[in-house]
């Protein structure tokens, strides 16, 4: 989700990328970062709205779907 709102990329030894060798571009941009204790608010993330949107609908259809309480 953070990859979409920034327009980053996914990092994961799952997906062949190693911590090690990521490059700064991979990381993705937004105009500010606040994070807390619970919460991570990205304001201005660079991430197209058409892919947000599609990720919005992705998890709504998910949320419908599901039968667990978590």
């Amino acid at each position: 989700d953070i990859a979409v709102l920034t327009a980053g990329q996914v990092i994961s030894e799952d997906l062949g990328i190693k911590l090690e060798n990521i490059t700064i571009d991979m990381l993705g941009r937004a105009k500010r970062v606040l994070i807390e204790k619970d919460t991570t608010t990205i304001i201005d993330g660079a991430g197209e709205k058409a892919t947000i949107q599609a990720r919005v609908q992705q998890i709504k259809g998910q949320i419908e779907e599901t039968t667990s309480d978590y």
